[in-house]
Protein backbone atom coordinates (compact mmCIF):
# COMPACT_ATOMS: atom_id res chain seq x y z
CA UNK A 1 0.00 0.00 0.00
CA UNK A 2 1.07 3.39 -0.38
CA UNK A 3 2.65 5.72 2.31
CA UNK A 4 1.22 8.87 0.65
CA UNK A 5 -2.12 8.12 -0.61
CA UNK A 6 -2.78 11.41 -1.89
CA UNK A 7 0.73 11.98 -3.28
CA UNK A 8 0.33 12.51 -6.76
CA UNK A 9 3.87 11.42 -8.93
CA UNK A 10 2.76 13.20 -12.27
CA UNK A 11 2.86 11.66 -15.54
CA UNK A 12 3.85 8.62 -16.80
CA UNK A 13 7.84 7.98 -17.44
CA UNK A 14 6.69 7.66 -21.08
CA UNK A 15 5.11 10.86 -21.75
CA UNK A 16 8.90 12.35 -19.97
CA UNK A 17 10.95 10.01 -23.14
CA UNK A 18 8.66 11.49 -25.64
CA UNK A 19 8.62 15.17 -24.53
CA UNK A 20 12.52 14.33 -24.38
CA UNK A 21 12.35 12.68 -27.25
CA UNK A 22 10.74 15.06 -29.19
CA UNK A 23 13.09 18.50 -27.73
CA UNK A 24 16.47 16.11 -28.32
CA UNK A 25 15.21 16.04 -32.29
CA UNK A 26 14.08 19.45 -32.19
CA UNK A 27 17.68 20.75 -31.22
CA UNK A 28 19.57 18.29 -33.35
CA UNK A 29 17.37 19.34 -36.39
CA UNK A 30 17.87 23.49 -35.25
CA UNK A 31 21.85 22.87 -34.64
CA UNK A 32 22.01 21.56 -38.50
CA UNK A 33 20.34 24.44 -39.89
CA UNK A 34 21.23 27.24 -38.35
CA UNK A 35 25.33 26.23 -37.17
CA UNK A 36 26.32 24.68 -40.77
CA UNK A 37 28.34 27.37 -42.13
CA UNK A 38 29.79 28.18 -39.26
CA UNK A 39 32.09 24.17 -39.23
CA UNK A 40 33.11 25.31 -42.63
CA UNK A 41 30.84 22.73 -44.73
CA UNK A 42 30.65 23.49 -48.34
CA UNK A 43 27.43 22.94 -50.21
CA UNK A 44 27.22 22.24 -53.57
CA UNK A 45 24.80 24.20 -55.71
CA UNK A 46 21.86 22.12 -56.97
CA UNK A 47 22.52 20.96 -60.80
CA UNK A 48 19.51 22.80 -61.89
CA UNK A 49 21.00 26.28 -60.26
CA UNK A 50 24.03 26.21 -61.75
CA UNK A 51 22.88 25.29 -65.62
CA UNK A 52 20.76 28.18 -64.97
CA UNK A 53 23.66 30.59 -63.88
CA UNK A 54 25.53 28.57 -66.37
CA UNK A 55 22.83 29.87 -69.19
CA UNK A 56 22.57 33.54 -67.77
CA UNK A 57 26.05 33.81 -68.26
CA UNK A 58 26.69 33.12 -71.94
CA UNK A 59 25.79 35.81 -74.30
CA UNK A 60 24.11 33.22 -77.09
CA UNK A 61 20.68 33.56 -76.23
CA UNK A 62 18.06 31.16 -78.45
CA UNK A 63 16.26 33.05 -81.08
CA UNK A 64 12.48 32.04 -78.93
CA UNK A 65 14.50 33.31 -75.84
CA UNK A 66 13.91 30.14 -73.86
CA UNK A 67 17.31 29.76 -71.63
CA UNK A 68 16.26 25.67 -71.25
CA UNK A 69 16.36 25.34 -74.60
CA UNK A 70 19.65 26.22 -75.22
CA UNK A 71 21.48 23.93 -72.19
CA UNK A 72 24.18 21.45 -73.27
CA UNK A 73 26.53 19.89 -70.89
CA UNK A 74 29.74 22.28 -72.40
CA UNK A 75 27.78 25.17 -70.07
CA UNK A 76 27.85 23.54 -66.50
CA UNK A 77 31.30 24.82 -64.98
CA UNK A 78 33.98 22.49 -65.04
CA UNK A 79 34.77 22.76 -61.40
CA UNK A 80 31.18 21.47 -60.47
CA UNK A 81 31.80 18.28 -62.52
CA UNK A 82 35.70 18.09 -60.85
CA UNK A 83 37.07 17.64 -64.38
CA UNK A 84 40.27 19.30 -65.05
CA UNK A 85 40.84 22.16 -67.23
CA UNK A 86 40.89 21.73 -70.88
CA UNK A 87 45.00 22.65 -70.42
CA UNK A 88 45.30 19.09 -68.93
CA UNK A 89 43.11 17.34 -71.36
CA UNK A 90 46.71 16.11 -73.35
CA UNK A 91 47.68 13.98 -70.09
CA UNK A 92 44.87 12.04 -69.91
CA UNK A 93 46.82 9.06 -71.42
CA UNK A 94 50.03 9.20 -69.50
CA UNK A 95 47.73 8.97 -66.39
CA UNK A 96 45.87 6.20 -67.42
CA UNK A 97 49.23 4.40 -68.75
CA UNK A 98 50.56 5.66 -65.57
CA UNK A 99 47.58 3.94 -63.60
CA UNK A 100 47.80 0.49 -65.85
CA UNK A 101 51.44 0.43 -64.94
CA UNK A 102 51.49 0.84 -61.00
CA UNK A 103 48.29 -2.22 -61.46
CA UNK A 104 50.44 -4.18 -63.19
CA UNK A 105 53.28 -3.70 -60.94
CA UNK A 106 50.68 -4.34 -58.11
CA UNK A 107 50.02 -7.62 -59.66
CA UNK A 108 53.65 -8.72 -59.93
CA UNK A 109 54.31 -7.95 -55.94
CA UNK A 110 51.47 -9.82 -55.25
CA UNK A 111 52.30 -12.81 -57.30
CA UNK A 112 56.01 -12.45 -55.61
CA UNK A 113 53.96 -12.45 -52.25
CA UNK A 114 52.18 -15.22 -53.21
CA UNK A 115 54.59 -17.22 -54.55
CA UNK A 116 57.32 -16.78 -51.68
CA UNK A 117 54.29 -17.22 -49.21
CA UNK A 118 54.08 -20.57 -51.12
CA UNK A 119 57.68 -21.78 -50.83
CA UNK A 120 57.41 -20.36 -47.01
CA UNK A 121 54.55 -22.91 -46.29
CA UNK A 122 56.16 -25.97 -48.69
CA UNK A 123 59.54 -25.49 -46.78
CA UNK A 124 57.48 -25.48 -43.03
CA UNK A 125 55.72 -28.26 -43.87
CA UNK A 126 58.48 -30.07 -44.76
CA UNK A 127 60.06 -29.28 -42.01
CA UNK A 128 57.05 -30.33 -39.94
CA UNK A 129 56.66 -33.88 -41.32
CA UNK A 130 60.71 -34.21 -40.96
CA UNK A 131 59.90 -33.69 -37.66
CA UNK A 132 56.90 -36.36 -37.51
CA UNK A 133 58.90 -38.72 -39.18
CA UNK A 134 62.30 -38.04 -36.62
CA UNK A 135 59.66 -38.52 -33.37
CA UNK A 136 57.99 -41.80 -35.38
CA UNK A 137 61.79 -43.01 -35.42
CA UNK A 138 62.37 -41.95 -32.18
CA UNK A 139 59.46 -43.69 -30.69
CA UNK A 140 60.07 -46.43 -32.71
CA UNK A 141 63.73 -47.20 -31.35
CA UNK A 142 61.81 -46.72 -27.54
CA UNK A 143 59.65 -49.37 -28.22
CA UNK A 144 62.09 -51.68 -29.28
CA UNK A 145 64.25 -50.78 -26.42
CA UNK A 146 61.47 -51.36 -24.14
CA UNK A 147 60.57 -54.87 -25.60
CA UNK A 148 64.07 -56.57 -25.23
CA UNK A 149 63.75 -54.97 -21.60
CA UNK A 150 60.55 -56.62 -21.17
CA UNK A 151 61.93 -59.98 -22.49
CA UNK A 152 65.02 -59.63 -20.24
CA UNK A 153 63.01 -59.16 -16.90
CA UNK A 154 59.95 -62.26 -18.29
CA UNK A 155 63.97 -64.57 -18.71
CA UNK A 156 64.92 -63.66 -15.29
CA UNK A 157 61.39 -63.55 -13.61
CA UNK A 158 61.02 -66.93 -15.68
CA UNK A 159 64.45 -68.36 -14.04
CA UNK A 160 63.58 -67.33 -10.66
CA UNK A 161 60.34 -69.12 -10.68
CA UNK A 162 61.87 -72.67 -12.07
CA UNK A 163 64.70 -72.26 -9.37
CA UNK A 164 62.01 -71.75 -6.42
CA UNK A 165 60.30 -74.64 -7.48
CA UNK A 166 63.50 -76.82 -7.30
CA UNK A 167 64.55 -75.21 -4.20
CA UNK A 168 61.31 -74.76 -2.22
CA UNK A 169 61.73 -72.69 1.15
CA UNK A 170 61.52 -74.45 4.36
CA UNK A 171 58.89 -73.49 6.61
CA UNK A 172 60.45 -74.66 10.20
Amino acid sequence: MNPYPYYWRGPSRIVWFLIGAGTATWWIKHRDVHHFSQWGHCRRLAIENATANANMSTTAQPANGSPESSFSFKDIPRTINNIPPAAASWNWGWGERKEAQKYQEEQDNLAELRRQATDAMTEMTEATLDSILAGAEALKVKLAESREQRKKQEALLQKQIEEQSRNPPRLI
